[in-house]
């Protein structure tokens, strides 16, 4: 599996991206949180990757317990309340079967706590679905706390 995550890595790098499987430094460390259907969900694993430009997304991946959870964000240029939709948004990945916020009207926000050249903090919630809004899970109380580089 780890030869997968560094073959991304390098893929992405290659792209313009670049990707932490732990944050580096000592007492560094990335924290994510959330409650998936009113299920606690804390994930073993945790990266962020970083596309190159001014627009490029920073993405946050928890993988774990049967779930991987993304948050994409883009155009995050400061503290605040950010609405999720087409270019920034939530997608959960259950199995198999992958949910995303793409789709719904207010499915949720992302609020940034703290922004720092390398660091973000804040909270998130929302409502993401598979295929129709009848098969949906709700992400709440999530919470994150990530190194990128």
């Amino acid at each position: 599996m780890k030869k997968y995550f560094y073959l991304l890595c390098t893929l992405g790098l290659l792209l313009g991206a670049s990707c932490t499987d732990q944050a580096p430094g000592k007492g560094q460390v990335n924290v994510l949180t959330a409650e998936i259907d009113s299920i606690a969900w804390t994930p073993t694993k945790i990266y962020t990757q970083k596309a190159v430009g001014e627009n490029g997304p920073l993405t946050i991946v928890g993988e774990g317990e049967g779930f991987t959870l993304k948050l994409i964000l883009r155009g995050i240029t400061a503290e605040g309340v950010y609405p999720l939709n087409a270019s920034r948004h939530g997608e959960i990945k259950r199995g198999n079967t992958a949910y995303t916020t793409i789709d719904i009207q207010e499915a949720g926000s992302i609020t940034v706590t703290l922004f720092e050249e390398n660091k973000i903090e804040g909270e998130f919630s929302f409502d993401a679905q598979w295929l129709s809004a009848n098969n949906r899970l709700q992400v709440r109380e999530g919470k994150f706390s990530v190194f990128y580089y």
